[in-house]
Parts: structure tokens; C-alpha cells; sequence
């Protein structure tokens, strides 16, 4: 497996494998380039406008699901690369702040033309090398195609302007608050009551708009939540457990294993540094 790009697809087309499923790299950034198609962008607590000519940067541990108002008309290029192996190069070349910055942030941008027109031919070049055995040429052209994607982010992006565009007031009226309550016991009564909407109109706006009943947002997010403690704290099983709103350890290890396939513990040796 190619160590410097973990995947990249070019101009894939239609209903996404990933179709009504909200999703997090463990330990990869994705760039995801939509070059056709509108719809909206779900990111941890917020619901974004998914536009034709845009560029996205997801970092990793970060739940992210795209909704096409029209799937078949969906065509989309993704990267996915590992940010600890590319960090001693960035290193070298004083690029680090940028990538430490992402690391934390969902970000977009427009892109012009000019811009669009290479970013599809990084997009080509990277799934051409990418999935195969690899020579030092071939490993030197992926650093090389790396740093010239994240030239493009250090070019667009603007520390104090967001140029991302949200959409649904309600929507992200109901997540804002689910998130603030999220370990808590919450229930689809408090939460259409908070939005003074019925719990069949709250239920149906998000399953139409999110693809997702409410209840499943929650249960990811609090995973979420929880594989972020396990890698980032040394706090017992049991306390992240409870932290993160399961009622018991036996309940949370149920959960954590039929979402990631394996077990808290196991996750954790595997993933933390």
C-alpha cells in the first residue's frame, strides 16, 4: 500500500459507497474535490452547502457525510493521506503550521478555473499512482503531489474568513443543541420542544435533509467522542464510558464494537501513539 496517499478516487460518479452512512478517518485527512453536483455536507455539528467547483479538507476524527440532492448527477475526486507521514516533510520546507492548523479545522474554498483545472489533474495523477506497489520515483512523485495540493490550501485558505456557507437554519439549530446536550439523555420530545416544531416534522426534516434518523447522528457522534478520549487521554474505559453518556462499560463496549468492529481497548492500542 502506497504510504503516502491511503486512497484516491478520480471523478467518481453516482450514489456514494458511503451513501446514508456519517463517517470518520481514524488517522487520515480526506480532500474531498466536487467537481458536479449540489446538495448539502454534513460536518460534526454543522450542515454545509455542497457546491460543484469546491475543494473540502476534512481532518481526521471528524464525522463528515455528503448528501446529493441528486446522486446520480454526483461526480466527485477524493484523497485520502496519513498527516503524521507527510509532517517531517512539511517540517523541512516551514509548511507545518498550515498542515497543524487543518488538522484541527474543516475548511473549503471556490476555486478559480485555473486552480480547477490542475486540481483535477493532481486528483488524476494521485489515483494513477495510488493502490499499487511503488517505486522511490513513484514515492517522490506522491511527496511531491502532497505538497502541491497543500500549496493549493495554503493559497485559499484565510485564517479569519470562513467561506464555507451553511444551510438550514433548523437543521443546524437542531444540531447545535444536540451537540451541547449530547451525553446527556436526551430524547426526540426535548429536542422538538427546544425547536417548537412536532417530533414528526423534526424527524422527517432530518431524515430528509441528513438521510439519518436522529438517533443515529447521536449514537455517532458519541462514539466519536469516545474514540477521541481513548487516543487522547489515559482515562480508563469505564470513565470514557460514562463521559460520553453510556450507561455502563458493558453497554458502551456493545456500541463501540458494532460501530468500529473491534473493541475500546483494542482500538486504543492500536491507534494511539
Amino acid at each position: 500500500m502506497n504510504k503516502w496517499i491511503f486512497s484516491a478516487k478520480y471523478h467518481e460518479t453516482g450514489q456514494d459507497a458511503l451513501y446514508s452512512r456519517q463517517h470518520a478517518h481514524d488517522d487520515l485527512c480526506e480532500l474531498l474535490w466536487c467537481v458536479n453536483g449540489s446538495g448539502s455536507i454534513l460536518i460534526g455539528d454543522a450542515l454545509y452547502s455542497l457546491e460543484p467547483n469546491r475543494l473540502y479538507f476534512i481532518p481526521s476524527l471528524m464525522l463528515h457525510y455528503t448528501h446529493p440532492a441528486v446522486p446520480d448527477n454526483y461526480i466527485r475526486s477524493k484523497l485520502l493521506f496519513s498527516p503524521s507521514n507527510i509532517r517531517k516533510v512539511l517540517s523541512a520546507c516551514n509548511g507545518l503550521p498550515l498542515l497543524e492548523h487543518l488538522e484541527h479545522t474543516f475548511w473549503s474554498a471556490e476555486c478559480s478555473p485555473g486552480t480547477s483545472q490542475e486540481l483535477d489533474h493532481l486528483f488524476c495523477e494521485a489515483t494513477s499512482l495510488c493502490g499499487q506497489e511503488t517505486s522511490i520515483v513513484d514515492d517522490i512523485r506522491c511527496v511531491g503531489l502532497l505538497l502541491r495540493l497543500l500549496a493549493y490550501l495554503a493559497e485559499l485558505y484565510v485564517p479569519e474568513k470562513s467561506s464555507i456557507r451553511r444551510t438550514d437554519d433548523l437543521l443546524n439549530r437542531v444540531l447545535i443543541y444536540i451537540n451541547a446536550h449530547l451525553f446527556e439523555n436526551l430524547t426526540l420530545d426535548q429536542i422538538a420542544d427546544y425547536c417548537h416544531i412536532s417530533k414528526f416534522h423534526l424527524c422527517h426534516r432530518f431524515r430528509e435533509e441528513i438521510d439519518m434518523t436522529i438517533m443515529q447522528y447521536i449514537a455517532d457522534q458519541r462514539i466519536l467522542s469516545a474514540k477521541i478520549a481513548l487516543l487522547e487521554t489515559d482515562k480508563s474505559i469505564s470513565t470514557v464510558a460514562m463521559e460520553n453518556g453510556y450507561a455502563n462499560f458493558s453497554h458502551f463496549c456493545s456500541a463501540f464494537r458494532r460501530a468500529e468492529g473491534i473493541s475500546p481497548a483494542s482500538f486504543r492500542k492500536q491507534y494511539k501513539q
